[in-house]
């Protein structure tokens, strides 16, 4: 599959995957209301056994084509350990 990474201009380390570059059909404009800008980041293709930092591949391809995005976050910190 090949994906399309577009980074959330206003909300660091926030990407979000589609597999067609430019179109945001299916995302739901709720969402990317809340995403704000958007811009084109980079794009490769992605099979089960690419290595992703934040997320494991099978993960993202599956959301893909079920919902037919997928929305990376940033990593959430551990509050105990401030």
């Amino acid at each position: 599959m090949h994906v399309y990474i577009y980074r959330c201009k206003h909300r660091k380390e926030t990407f979000l995957y589609i597999p067609e570059k430019d179109n945001f059909e299916e995302v739901p404009d709720s969402l990317l209301g809340m995403l704000g800008e958007t811009a084109f980041s980079f794009d490769f293709d992605l099979d089960d056994s690419k290595k992703l930092i934040r997320a494991a591949a099978p993960e993202v391809i599956r959301n893909i084509q079920e919902n037919g995005y997928f929305l990376q976050l940033p990593l959430v910190k551990d509050e105990k350990s401030h």
